[in-house]
């Protein structure tokens, strides 16, 4: 009620000021809220009377408002198919916007009362053969949507009558009309009739909408053959129509013609000269469209280059757009970037964030112009690129200065001006940079080993200021550095016994970097790095919180107990020089990206394969005795998971005994919060696990959904600032299988994901709990 009251508040407003301005603008009509009132007993009985007496007067005005309340009445749930008969009498009228009313109540109606919808055939009949086509055309739409076996007789006559109409508006809607109908008798369209034949002559039809109809009904119904059949003649005559479709007619058409192999390169510059044009478009979704179809023909050519320059002014146009279209053009700009880095180099200064610029569009910006950097404009953007670095948001100005170290790593005669900056960004008190310069300048150390010269005075002189890091990945760096060139820093034993003295508090990847930097330097320092050394594997073998940090630890102990000389030789090895990190090498996944140009797939990064469900196709499944009556679709639950999806079961890789364990999970195992929090409370922790990520989730329903296919089940989740937490159980599938408890803290600041395992055994069963678990936990990461 107060929405439609504020409805007609507004409705009244806009009225009121069209007035006022002249009348040049077209007010609203009045909207009445009472069609809405709460519902009262006996209101249909009324309802029955006012229709009749309105049938019997030939009241129009009486006649309309009354077939409005019964779609209000119809709207929010009450049964009104009592008054299937006054409504069938109340389609005949001239007005479109009561017949409009009568044909929503028929079509919702027909499907739960078959028996009744009999009655309204004759006059949706009647109104095809009316003499306007608005009529025609409503009264077909509303007769192929009462998808019921014993219409067919009724709607293929009607449709085979109409798709000649005319009027465009008819024949679009008889078009569609097709699809309809092959939902009820798919054998029939196919294979018995000339419809198909029909809807080929259509691609020629003089209007526009006409013929996009044609082509996505033809896609439909032949999906099976792989959808229209495409020729020379068919592709040059859809592209000089173009021009006479709407955009998003404009798109379909485009996409369909996509799947066309032209037979020579004549062909392609024809179809290139057609499409040119069509960039000077003002819809992104077209410039698009085009932009995949000049990429996909020019692949193999000499021109292709060409081509992408063509198409780059287009798509910087639309960088003016607004932020949603200039989020995904920025997307397809990174993907072109990953092929010619330097086709946007001189355009550089189109990628700078913009004070109103979003999270999302500066982190994409700063992705690209890490990739568009070159001797011509490295110093301009390093620039930039520090500017971000006093952004407020701490994510920007932590990938800021990731894309600093990039660039002076890519392109040595910009690393003295990167190093600069990353020493003044040192002396700042703000923990979310001092942290990732840390790390930004070990990579620069990989890199150019001949630069630790210059950064190691840096390090010692605040020596202090790293110690207070919190950041684990920033900790890790600092400690292999210690550990690479501890022979260069006199303190350098004594500042990783501080990290060792603390090594119960350290996050499982520093515990990592702790073993190894302590075992490279005993080999450069042993008297002062030995009493170390003793008490990191003391604490290291006694801890069984993470599986790689315990087996690590034991590596090295016996390595040490076995031969000391090779162990020197093991862990000191000199390291190959390093040119790029396996991070940033994403070209197969780019390749595979390109031939999804204009999808989801850009945007998420992942190719369509890996976020789509598999369709099953139903056709073959479907019983079919050679009757039309018996021409249906069987829809099953399955149709909307892949078969990945569906499997609830993980085999183990065999063991050394050559044994396979196999885990199946129980679907949807019973368990309330109430008995999930008293089994979490008694129960102790078996196994943790602890990893750095390189993406953390948008929501909590993504987590949620996507272990649910794998039958490990959420009791409750929640999100504080940037900490998001699950509770989840799974249950083996056997009768008296053991049942997993899970708590998984998601922290999006330090990309960390941190998993705590509790295992209840039931009585009776054999203690195999050991390898069970761990299998479970392999299945789980």
């Amino acid at each position: 009620k107060v929405l439609f009251s504020m409805y007609t508040e507004r409705s009244s407003a806009s009225s009121s000021s069209s007035h006022s301005m002249g009348g040049t603008l077209t007010s609203l009509p009045p909207t009445n809220a009472t069609y809405f009132a709460e519902f009262k007993k006996g209101e249909v009985a009324e309802l029955y009377k006012q229709l009749q007496l309105a049938s019997l007067e030939r009241d129009m005005d009486k006649q309309r408002e009354a077939v409005k309340r019964v779609i209000a009445f119809m709207t929010i749930g009450i049964d009104v198919s009592r008054l299937f008969p006054e409504m069938v009498m109340a389609c005949t009228t001239r007005d479109p916007v009561q017949k409009k009313l009568v044909y929503l109540y028929l079509s919702t109606y027909a499907r739960s009362h078959p028996d009744l919808s009999l009655l309204a055939v004759n006059a949706l009949l009647k109104d095809v053969n009316d003499f306007d086509p608005t009529i025609r055309g409503l009264a077909l739409r509303y007769l192929s949507s009462l998808r019921l076996a014993n219409m067919k007789e009724y709607i293929i006559p009607a449709i085979s009558k109409c798709i000649t109409d005319p009027s465009p508006y008819v024949r679009k809607t008889a078009v569609m009309g097709v699809a309809k109908l092959h939902m009820l008798a798919p054998n029939f369209v196919v294979n018995q009739s000339d419809l198909v034949e029909k809807l080929y002559e259509l691609l020629r039809d003089k209007d526009g909408q006409v013929v996009c109809n044609s082509v996505c009904v033809l896609n439909e119904i032949l999906r099976a053959e792989g959808g229209i059949a495409l020729n020379r003649s068919i592709v040059f005559h859809l592209l000089s129509r173009l021009k006479d479709m709407n955009e998003w007619a404009q798109c379909i058409v485009l996409d369909t013609l996509g799947k066309f192999e032209p037979a020579d390169e004549n062909d392609i510059y024809e179809i290139l000269n057609i499409l040119d044009e069509r960039l000077k478009h003002n819809n992104s979704a077209v410039i698009f469209a085009v932009s995949k179809m000049f990429l996909k023909l020019t692949e193999k050519l000499s021109i292709y280059t060409q081509v992408v320059e063509r198409i780059k002014g287009p798509l910087l146009t639309l960088l003016t757009s607004n932020q949603e279209i200039v989020w995904m053009v920025l997307h397809h700009i990174q993907l072109l970037v990953s092929r010619l880095p330097n086709l946007f180099a001189y355009d550089y200064k189109r990628f700078f964030c913009q004070y109103n610029d979003t999270y999302e569009i500066k982190s994409i910006k700063v992705a690209i112009l890490i990739e568009i950097a070159c001797e011509h404009n490295m110093h301009a953007i390093i620039e930039e690129l520090s500017e971000q670095v006093r952004e407020i948001d701490a994510a920007i100005a932590k990938q800021s200065i990731k894309a600093i170290s990039k660039i002076a790593i890519r392109l040595q005669p910009v690393l003295d001006h990167s190093l600069a900056m990353l020493f003044t960004f040192q002396t700042w008190e703000m923990p979310h940079v001092s942290s990732t310069t840390l790390i930004a300048m070990k990579d620069i150390v990989r890199r150019y080993p001949n630069q630790v010269n210059s950064i190691l005075p840096q390090l010692i002189r605040n020596v202090n200021h790293f110690k207070g890091v919190q950041d684990g990945e920033a900790r890790a760096a600092y400690i292999w550095i210690l550990g690479e060139y501890g022979d260069q820093i006199d303190q350098s034993p004594y500042f990783l016994e501080e990290y060792v003295e603390t090594y119960a508090e350290q996050f499982p990847v520093v515990k990592l970097h702790l073993l190894t930097a302590v075992m490279k330097l005993f080999f450069k320092k042993p008297g002062e790095c030995q009493p170390i050394l003793g008490r990191l594997f003391a604490a290291a073998l006694d801890d069984h919180s993470n599986v790689d940090v315990h087996d690590r630890a034991l590596f090295y102990y016996r390595l040490l107990s076995q031969d000391l000389d090779e162990t020197r030789r093991i862990v000191g090895k000199k390291k190959e020089l390093i040119t790029k990190f396996s991070e940033d090498v994403s070209r197969q996944l780019d390749e595979k990206l390109f031939t999804e140009w204009d999808s989801y797939s850009v945007v998420f990064r992942l190719p369509a394969t890996t976020w789509q469900k598999e369709v099953v196709d139903t056709d073959a499944e479907t019983q079919n005795t050679g009757d039309d009556d018996n021409d249906n679709y069987s829809y099953d639950s399955s149709e909307y998971g892949s078969s990945r999806s569906r499997d609830a079961g993980y085999t183990a890789p065999e063991t050394r005994t050559g044994e396979t364990f196999a885990i199946r999970l129980r679907e949807k195992p019973a368990l309330d919060p109430k008995s999930f929090q008293a089994k979490w409370a008694t129960l102790k922790v078996r196994e943790t696990w602890d990893i750095l990520i390189t993406e953390t989730p948008t929501s909590l329903r993504i987590v949620d959904t996507e272990l649910a296919q794998k039958h490990i089940y959420t009791i409750a989740s929640g999100a504080v600032g940037k900490e998001m937490k699950f509770y989840l159980h799974a249950h083996e599938e056997a009768e008296a299988g053991n049942l997993f408890l899970i708590e998984v803290v998601i922290n999006s600041n330090a990309n960390t994901l941190s998993a705590k395992f509790k295992l209840e055994r039931p009585s009776g069963a054999p203690p195999s709990e050991g390898a069970t678990l761990a299998l479970f936990i392999e299945y789980f990461k």
